[in-house]
């Protein structure tokens, strides 16, 4: 019920003025039901968008902006099996911008949470082609490797 006072009078035990009224429209009335969609987040900052407005937000908050720096922390991913099943990180590790190049790699242990190429694996792998950073800290790591990055 969209109306509280129909709502209410569902509840009423004295049928009394306006109660018998609001009730029996309350019987007539539609029902809605709650439906709970479940769904992986991206945010718009991990999308790329409003990157700018998020900058100048950070800069007002007295922290660095990393703007002039070459590496960032990104979400990546490899593919196994001839492409059947992608890993992606759990973690976001250091990635160098596209307009810059590696001074120095350091090994370091990766984990990964492996899944099969599906339509959802393919849009997380295309979402972080395009900079976005998907978040697998919740899932469980299927395979650790030693990279370095």
């Amino acid at each position: 019920l969209r109306n509280p006072r129909e709502f209410a009078a569902t509840y009423a035990i004295e049928e009394q003025g306006h109660v018998q009224q609001y009730k029996s429209r309350a019987q007539k009335a539609e029902c809605f039901y709650k439906d709970n969609v479940y769904a992986n987040v991206i945010s718009d900052f991990d999308a790329g968008r409003n990157h700018q407005q998020y900058t100048q937000k950070q800069n007002y908050l007295g922290q660095r902006n990393s703007d002039n720096s070459c590496s960032k922390q990104q979400t990546s991913y490899m593919l196994e099996n001839n492409g059947e099943t992608i890993c992606f990180t759990t973690h976001k590790i250091p990635v160098c911008k596209s307009s810059c190049n590696a001074n120095e790699l350091i090994t370091k242990s990766v984990k990964y949470h492996c899944v099969p190429k599906t339509n959802i694996s393919e849009l997380w792998r295309n979402q972080i082609n395009k900079g976005a950073s998907p978040d697998f800290s919740s899932k469980t790591v299927t395979k650790t490797v030693e990279m370095k990055v």
